[in-house]
């Protein structure tokens, strides 16, 4: 019976903190497999609740390595929430500025986030 039940802690896609707890109703080891290896991990596109707060607050910036590139790059962890009146002002791309607005979130290269000193008055930094 040890074998037909598991119980997995998620991890929030834009943030990387602790999402969501999702355990197997159907008591069955395939089932329970599949549980046990999402612990630890991004199972959804859905933000967690404190990136859903932030996201209404503007739109996330989220830092990552130099050269890092697609859909999901590796981060260095630094996020800032960036008002939409700034982003406006910052992308003159229309097309891709309606996106980030959608989305409420965009990527940024360590190196620019550096030149533009984007965490430097953050606490912490």
């Amino acid at each position: 019976m040890k074998d037909n039940f598991e119980v997995a802690l998620t991890k929030c896609f834009f943030c990387g903190e602790n999402d969501k707890i999702v355990m197997n109703t159907r008591l069955n080891s395939r089932v329970a497999g599949a549980v046990k290896k999402a612990h630890g991990k991004v199972i959804d596109y859905e933000p967690c609740n404190d990136c859903k707060e932030n996201m209404k607050k503007g739109v996330m910036v989220i830092e990552t390595k130099d050269g890092e590139k697609g859909h999901n790059p590796f981060r260095t962890g630094r996020i800032a929430v960036v008002k939409d009146s700034a982003i406006k002002e910052l992308i003159n791309d229309e097309v891709l500025l309606g996106d980030i607005l959608d989305k409420r979130m965009m990527y940024i290269h360590e190196s620019t986030s550096n030149q533009i000193h984007l965490f430097n008055h953050m606490k912490g930094e």
